[in-house]
């Protein structure tokens, strides 16, 4: 149930564009120049290392440094670690470890990060500054919009500290004042944030949506060898294993599937802190193979290799915005993901991949037999899921999003 992706031509601004024409574009709109820096500060401890360095919050960091960089923009990133894949010739690294993370050692830290922004700002006196949340960061946003003055504060909320401890809501409702943008990945994250910690905040916030470098999944080729001379139908995951994924329902699935299809084997390529539970428990089930974490430049290989991906979700983590699916459908695999409203947005209603209940380990377990039984269908969902993540979600499309409200907003020179 493989494919070959067919030569796209993307229609963008109503023409045929390539991201350089896109990026051509924006500059002659907003009159701005694309030799611009951005300063772009990680404050996580252990951020690239933590889950064997994959997950979404990889894919992500990697889809804004690039997205940025392929538009010509320079970034100063500060950060405790690095990964090579960040790395380019529009980079500047500021790397500042962090021995231990307690609270005390976090908010050390923060501040020599900060101290760091005031001497780049004053060298380079960049475009903006432009931060992933972090709840042990949210104490210095204060301290941090000082030393930038007048230069915007871009903050990109994945999640937040009051949506788990209803405690933090005080600490959130006074730092989120700070940005002068908010960016929500989806609108569930915009509305908890309205819900949660206040209304007043609606004028600030974004929602931008992750996205997906198409270019990684076009130029790599498939690596077959693991795969080597097997015949089975091949299910699989790829991304962090933690609980807040279901895996239970797709181990429950995946038995229900082999019932009537014996020629059937899933692979979970990941690592996280539910690795050592789910190694327990796929041992003792035929066909399953925990296979450890993957280096983010061959994800695209591993995915490839696969008939069917799956995207299994609980309740905890129906908020979010899936990185790991924009990757599955970039891929050119049928998908089969548990339906939240970001899910569904993305693949629609079963037209771009197939839906199943969050817990409902039945439904899911008939998708997998549908696909399996019906490879047109497999295809045909496949392409139609390729095209909509090459022609709408790709990390340029998002940054010039962010470039737009900050020109529209006043915030930088249009």
């Amino acid at each position: 149930m493989g494919r070959s992706h067919p030569e796209i031509t993307v229609l963008r601004y109503g023409g045929s564009l390539s991201i350089s024409d896109i990026a051509s574009t924006y500059v002659n709109k907003v009159g701005m120049s694309k030799t611009g820096s951005i300063i772009y500060i990680l404050p996580v401890p252990n951020f690239f290392s933590q889950a064997g360095g994959v997950g979404g919050h990889v894919a992500h960091s990697y889809g804004i440094v690039n997205g940025f960089a392929k538009l010509g923009y320079e970034l100063d990133i500060i950060a405790d670690e690095t990964l090579p894949i960040i790395e380019n010739d529009k980079t500047r690294l500021h790397i500042r470890p962090i021995e231990k993370a307690s609270f005390l050692r976090r908010q050390v830290w923060g501040l020599g990060l900060i101290r760091l922004v005031k001497r780049i700002a004053q060298k380079r006196r960049p475009l903006f500054c432009y931060a992933r949340y972090s709840v042990g960061f949210t104490l210095l946003f204060a301290a941090l919009k000082r030393v930038l003055v007048d230069i915007p504060f871009v903050l990109e909320v994945n999640s937040f500290g009051t949506q788990y401890y209803n405690w933090l809501k005080f600490i959130d409702l006074w730092a989120l004042n700070y940005a002068d943008i908010i960016i929500c990945v989806s609108e569930t994250v915009r509305r908890k944030i309205l819900v949660k910690v206040s209304q007043k905040f609606d004028s600030k916030i974004i929602v931008l949506p992750n996205g997906v470098d198409v270019d990684r999944f076009e130029e790599i080729e498939p690596d077959f060898s693991f795969f080597k001379q097997k015949k089975n139908i091949k299910l699989g995951y790829a991304g962090i294993l933690k609980s807040d994924y279901d895996f239970d329902v797709l181990l429950d699935a995946y038995s229900m599937v082999r019932k009537q299809k014996n020629d059937i084997n899933l692979h979970f390529f990941g690592d996280g802190p539910y690795y050592k539970r789910l190694k327990a428990k796929v041992d003792s089930i035929d066909g399953v193979a925990l296979q450890g974490p993957v280096p983010f430049e061959k994800m695209p290989s591993i995915l490839k290799c696969f008939d069917i991906l799956i995207d299994p979700l609980s309740d905890k983590n129906a908020y979010g915005c899936p990185t790991k699916l924009y990757e599955y459908m970039a891929a050119g695999i049928p998908v089969v993901a548990a339906e939240t409203p970001p899910v569904r947005e993305l693949l629609g209603s079963n037209e771009r991949g197939l839906l199943y209940p969050i817990g409902d380990s039945m439904m899911l377990s008939r998708q997998i037999l549908r696909l399996i039984d019906n490879p047109e269908l497999g295809q045909k969902l496949a392409d139609k899921a390729f095209n909509e993540v090459e022609s709408n979600h790709s990390w340029q499309n998002r940054i010039l999003t962010i470039l737009d409200e900050l020109t529209q907003r006043g915030l930088i020179a249009g």
